[in-house]
C-alpha cells in the first residue's frame, strides 16, 4: 500500500509510513481498535494504519461513539474515511443491561457476513463493557477477533485525580454495569472502604441511575469527583460535588466522564459485614478496647444469644419487619 505523503507534517508522514509497514491486515472477522483516552496525538500508530487501510479499501469503521475528540481530526486526515456509529442505542435503549448487548449482536451480525472493524474509545479491554460482549458472542459464533490496543482512559484520569489506582486498591466499574444493578446487589458488588472509579458516565439519565445506586452504600453528601475530558488538553475539568448532585446539572455527565467515589471510613460503611467484623476486632483489641468485650467469652455470651433470639422470633410472630430489621441489626 503507497501513500502520498507530500505536503504533510512529519508526525502525519510517521502515521503514514506506519500504515505502509504495517499494512492493511484484515484475517480476523472483527478487529477492535482503541482510540485512546481523546488527544489526536494520543492515538497510536498500529491504530492509525488499520483506519487508514479501511479508508483506503473503502471500507466502513463501526465506532461505538462518535461523540469523541480524535472523530473530527481523524475525518480531516484520514481522506475517505467511513464512519458509522451506534450513538442512536444510546437515546433508544431504556435497560442498561441490553445496550452493549445490542451493539455486540448487531457487529457480530455484520460480521458473519465481512471482516468489521470496531472502534471504541481508550483501551478496547479497559473499562470497555461493549467489547466484552463482542469477544463472547464472536466465540459462539465462532467469529475470529483480534484486538488493536489503545491507552485507556485510566492514564488521564489518575493523571487529573493524583491517583495510583494499584497503591489504592481502586476499584472500576461500567457505570451501566452498576446502574443495572438491583438495590440489595449494590453492597455486595462495590466495597466503599476502597476507592471507586465508574467509566462512561455518558448522560444525565445514567448518571442519576448511577447515584441512586451508590446511594444504597454511601452517605448522599459523600464528595465526589467527576471527571470530564481527561487528557484533552483545555477540556479536561475536575468536579468535585456531593453525591446527590450528581445528576444536577444538565451538562455534567458525557461520553468522556468517569466518576471518583473516595473510599469511605469503615465505622461509616455501616452496611458491609466487614464493617461487623472491623468493630469486633476494635471493640475487642489490646489495649484500647472496651473492657467488658475483651472478657467474653462464647460460654459467656449464651444468655444473650437466648435473650436475643427470643426477641427475633416475636418479632416474626407479630410480623413487624421494622422490629425484626432492629433485632438483626
Amino acid at each position: 500500500m503507497q501513500f502520498d505523503t507530500s505536503g504533510m507534517c512529519r508526525y502525519t508522514r510517521r502515521r503514514h509510513y506506519a500504515a505502509e509497514r504495517t499494512g492493511y491486515y484484515m484475517a480476523s472477522s472483527i478487529t477492535i481498535v482503541g482510540l485512546g483516552p481523546g488527544e489526536w496525538n494520543d492515538l497510536t500508530l498500529q491504530a492509525y494504519a488499520v483506519l487508514v487501510g479501511a479508508a483506503a479499501e473503502g471500507q466502513a469503521v463501526y465506532f461505538r461513539t462518535l461523540i469523541h475528540p480524535t472523530i473530527e481530526r481523524m475525518k480531516e486526515e484520514i481522506t475517505g474515511l467511513r464512519c458509522e456509529s451506534f450513538d442512536h442505542y444510546y437515546d433508544e435503549s431504556q435497560n442498561w443491561e441490553t445496550l452493549y448487548q445490542q451493539i455486540a449482536e448487531e457487529v457480530c451480525t455484520l460480521a458473519a457476513a465481512q471482516p468489521v472493524i470496531y472502534a471504541v474509545p481508550g483501551h478496547p479491554l479497559i473499562g470497555e463493557a461493549s467489547v466484552q460482549r463482542v469477544l463472547s458472542l464472536a466465540r459462539e459464533r465462532g467469529l475470529s477477533t483480534s484486538i488493536v490496543a489503545g491507552v485507556s482512559f485510566l492514564e488521564p484520569v489518575c493523571t487529573a485525580l493524583e491517583l495510583d489506582p494499584l497503591d489504592t486498591g481502586t476499584q472500576l466499574v461500567d457505570a451501566t454495569t452498576l446502574a443495572a444493578l438491583n438495590d440489595d446487589e449494590v453492597a455486595g458488588k462495590i466495597i466503599p472502604t476502597l476507592p471507586l472509579l465508574v467509566g462512561q458516565v455518558y448522560n444525565r439519565r445514567l448518571a442519576s441511575a448511577v447515584k441512586l445506586a451508590l446511594s444504597e452504600i454511601y452517605p448522599d453528601e459523600w464528595p465526589v469527583k467527576l471527571v470530564r475530558a481527561a487528557g484533552v488538553g483545555a477540556d479536561e475539568t475536575v468536579v468535585t460535588l456531593p453525591l446527590y448532585e450528581l445528576d444536577r446539572g444538565t451538562n455534567l455527565a458525557n461520553h468522556l466522564s468517569t466518576l471518583y467515589v473516595p473510599s469511605i471510613d469503615a465505622l461509616t460503611a455501616l452496611r458491609l459485614p466487614e464493617t461487623l467484623r472491623y468493630i469486633t476486632m476494635r471493640l475487642r483489641r489490646e489495649p484500647d478496647g472496651c473492657p467488658w468485650d475483651r472478657k467474653q467469652t462464647h460460654q459467656s455470651l449464651t444468655r444473650y444469644v437466648i435473650e436475643e433470639t427470643y426477641e427475633v422470633v416475636e418479632a416474626l410472630g407479630e410480623n413487624d419487619m421494622e422490629k425484626l430489621a432492629d433485632e438483626l441489626g
